[in-house]
């Protein structure tokens, strides 16, 4: 009867294993495909054309700078000119959220890709399998909080640039002509 008691425990404590042990895989499949999604989602919204955005940008401030000669400026068009500034200022830290999205996606696979082979093959501490889960899945989250961050800053910026650019540029040209 003993026996019978042990193997049957037994058997529930192998099959509560195997239970957990597909819970975290699932988790972790789980993370890589929204890693994957925000990768996807990062190539999906990145535009090439930053970089000549920013060029564009200083050289039309650089001209109102040095070539208008005025004591007074409208109040409205200020507001333009301050918001047109403030294009070049937001686009330029979307860089570094560049390489945090493209390295942390990369780096987040394979972390979640060892982990779960470490899961697979039993390896390592098994009660701190969870705590790796929790670890991976607040990057994955900081990931995707970056994300929103650069689509939400470069839709910004890229907004106020073709609602101000071609006012303030042939505004700063203007200035030229004038010479």
């Amino acid at each position: 009867m003993k026996y019978i008691t042990y193997v049957f425990s037994l058997i529930i404590l192998i099959s509560c294993q195997d239970f957990k042990k597909a819970k975290q895989l699932a988790k972790i499949d789980s993370l890589i495909k929204t890693t994957d999604s925000i990768n996807l989602e990062f190539q999906k919204n990145s535009n090439d054309s930053i970089g000549l955005i920013i060029n564009s940008v200083m050289d039309v401030e650089l001209r109102i700078k040095n070539n208008y000669i005025s004591d007074t400026v409208d109040k409205v068009f200020a507001k333009k000119i301050n918001a047109y500034k403030m294009i070049r200022k937001k686009l330029k830290p979307l860089g570094q959220k560049y390489s945090q999205i493209t390295d942390g996606c990369a780096e987040e696979k394979k972390s979640l890709l060892s982990l779960k082979k470490d899961i697979e093959n039993n390896a390592g501490d098994e009660s701190k399998y969870e705590d790796y889960i929790k670890f991976e899945e607040n990057k994955v989250k900081k990931l995707n909080l970056i994300l929103a961050d650069f689509i939400e800053g470069q839709n910004s910026a890229i907004k106020t640039y073709y609602e101000l650019h071609d006012e303030l540029y042939n505004f700063s040209m203007s200035l030229i002509s004038k010479k």
